[in-house]
């Protein structure tokens, strides 16, 4: 577990990377958000790699299901149209 743990984190990092280069390395920050957010190994594993870049921030958790209900929410008001994907 220790391993995929480790090979995960740096694939993530080698992503952020390859953003920060797309961006020229233009960052206000890195945001880490999510479930895996809620580990410390992981974030800070990964800011061991990605701080370099700049600010890091975390929020951790999930707001999948807020955003989804109050998107929703938006197409019944008619503020919205719905999409379909």
């Amino acid at each position: 577990a220790d391993l995929i743990l480790r090979a995960m984190i740096y694939q993530i990092a080698k992503e952020i990377g390859a953003y920060a280069t797309a961006l020229q390395g233009i960052l206000d920050a890195i945001i880490l958000t999510g479930g895996l957010a809620n580990s410390s190994r992981l974030v800070k594993s990964l800011t061991e790699y990605i701080s370099f870049l700049g600010k890091i921030l975390t929020y951790p958790g999930e707001r999948e299901m807020e955003a989804m209900a109050a998107g929703a929410y938006r197409v019944l008001e008619g503020q919205e149209q719905p999409r379909d994907y």
